[in-house]
């Protein structure tokens, strides 16, 4: 038998293996079953006292057992979808159903000769087909125990499957109880009078040992889940009651027709203990599981984490929370730190913010605020936060350090100031521009030269504005050509400048290549007329070249 543990994958009855405790305990019940039965049944025979009211008192519990056993799982087939725990619920609910016309019409429950004009042989007929479809349910369920949970796209309704096995157990059910009243005269002769079996009542006691029989051995053989384990207890409870209850006696009212019944409370209970159980214990499980993943999250110190109440005072936090402001477990365990007194003044407008949409909403977006650290400096951060319970106090703060981010956001900006006065010291007129010819950055000299403004450049761009028309030709060749090659791009051509009169330059480009060496296609840059000047590309990202002109 498989015994490993289950995993985490495993959390269908179909598919959990059972532990080795949990074998040791089916053991132990099993072995407690066949010893109790050994010890009953030589004194099987012994008459005890008529205990009219025992049997409904003692139904009714098996009643509500195996009703609630049958739609627990039902509840079990709607998640998995599998045709042997549909099978399973079916049986339960079929004997629950069976039990209310059995009590009904047991001579002196409730009638001396029952209700709903029980004949003699109604009651025993009744128990005979309650005993003889139950094993074949579980029967049914070990055959079909090998299937896949995987429902197809032709599947019908969950809701059609489930209320269409149920209206089919009610009807026969139903069927049964209408045979074995209305149809008396018909039935088997299985009770001489009211006490007495006959010869054809442990005959019929015999083909339902049979089934069970045969239940054990379909069960034995597929063994590999823990509800198998528990239902091959069930069937061995079924045989020994039906042994108990027919064959080691000769009539009701027997030590073995009570003991029988204590075997019936046994078939009707495991399962459903079972069930309460490993629901039970799978919840714990997960809830331990998430429980885990959190802490491993809060653990692994990524980013600050504490949690607290929204009137400031932190309860609890981890190591990169404590590290990033410069406190001690110690300050937290004291209750000294409170998020109020380490949030700046003019953040503390953004806090109130923030707390009314955790109380609306029970989160708040993402902001950017500070801290005070310990030592009295600022830390950057961006924080974020949920409550556990949206009308709850308590939550959950995530303080990302931006310390870095900051430092490097800077020294980029300075990075593109030094860029930019240096490229607008050199005495030439550069142009950069994007992919789609639109241009990215105009220095000084170019827009003084054009007699333009930077806002006027962006809205009448063209590539070849300003070039005199006799030139625009040649110079759309070369620049095509240079697009197409990645090669240098040199020409001499005539822009108007601000006066209206064209002048001679000579203009330079590089087409700029992205980290793969990709050409990056869009303008280039120019240089006039003079010495060549080193290519200067620009620090927007999207630049594809520089145009220099002078």
């Amino acid at each position: 038998m498989n015994e490993r543990a289950p995993t985490g994958a495993e959390t269908s009855l179909l598919s959990l293996p059972p532990t080795h405790r949990q074998t040791r305990w089916a053991i132990a019940v099993a072995v407690c079953q066949v010893a109790a039965f050994a010890l009953v049944a030589p004194f099987a025979r012994t008459q005890l006292a008529e205990i009219n009211a025992f049997i409904p008192a003692f139904e009714g519990v098996i009643f509500v057992t195996d009703l609630v056993t049958s739609v627990l799982l039902f509840s079990q087939f709607a998640i998995y979808r599998l045709r042997a725990l549909l099978v399973l619920a079916c049986g339960y609910l079929f004997s629950a159903l069976m039990i209310i016309p059995h009590a009904l019409t047991f001579p002196g429950a409730f009638s001396p000769t029952g209700l709903l004009g029980a004949g003699l042989q109604t009651t025993a007929s009744l128990y005979w087909f309650w005993h003889l479809l139950f094993p074949m349910a579980l029967l049914g369920y070990g055959l079909l125990g090998n299937e896949k949970s995987d429902p197809g796209p032709a599947e019908p309704s969950l809701l059609a499957v489930v209320v269409g096995s149920v209206a089919l157990v009610l009807t026969l059910a139903c069927g049964l109880t209408l045979l074995a009243t209305a149809g008396n005269n018909y039935l088997p002769v299985l009770f001489a009078d009211r006490v007495g079996f006959t010869p054809e009542a442990r005959l019929a006691a015999a083909t339902t040992m049979l089934l069970s029989v045969s239940a054990v051995a379909v069960l034995w053989l597929r063994r590999r889940s823990l509800l198998d384990q528990w239902l091959i207890i069930v069937a061995l409870a079924a045989l020994l009651e039906m042994a108990l209850g027919a064959m080691f006696v000769s009539g009701r009212f027997s030590l073995g027709f009570y003991a029988g019944r204590l075997f019936s409370l046994l078939t009707s209970t495991i399962v459903l203990v079972v069930l309460l159980v490993e629901t039970m214990r799978f919840h714990a499980n997960v809830a331990r599981s998430k429980e885990r993943k959190i802490r491993r999250l809060v653990d692994a110190n990524i980013l600050g984490i504490c949690i607290s109440n929204l009137g400031g005072a932190i309860i609890e936090a981890n190591e990169a929370f404590l590290r990033m402001l410069q406190y001690s477990r110690e300050d937290v365990v004291s209750r000294r730190l409170r998020w109020t007194d380490l949030t700046p003044a003019e953040w503390r407008e953004q806090d109130e913010r923030s707390v009314a949409e955790l109380r609306s909403t029970g989160a708040f977006h993402p902001v950017e605020k500070e801290y005070f650290r310990k030592d009295g400096s600022r830390v950057p951060t961006l924080v974020g936060g949920a409550l556990f319970e949206k009308s709850g106090d308590e939550g959950v703060i995530f303080a990302l350090d931006l310390t870095e981010h900051k430092r490097a956001e800077g020294a980029l900006r300075e990075s593109e100031r030094k860029l930019r006065q240096f490229i607008e010291s050199v005495p030439c007129q550069f142009w950069s521009a994007g992919p789609n010819g639109e241009p990215t950055y105009v220095n000084q000299r170019l827009l003084d030269y054009f007699g333009m403004r930077g806002i006027e450049v962006q809205e009448h761009h063209h590539r070849l504005a300003g070039v005199h028309p006799d030139d625009i030709p040649e110079t759309e060749r070369a620049l095509d050509h240079a697009f197409q090659t990645g090669e240098s791009f040199q020409h001499v051509n005539r822009l108007l400048r601000a006066d209206g009169v064209y002048r001679w330059h000579r203009a330079h480009a590089e087409c700029l290549r992205d980290h793969k060496g990709d050409i990056i296609h869009g303008p280039l840059h120019w240089k006039t007329r003079g010495g060549r000047l080193p290519v200067l590309q620009p620090s927007d990202g999207n630049a594809s070249a520089v145009r220099r002109v002078m």
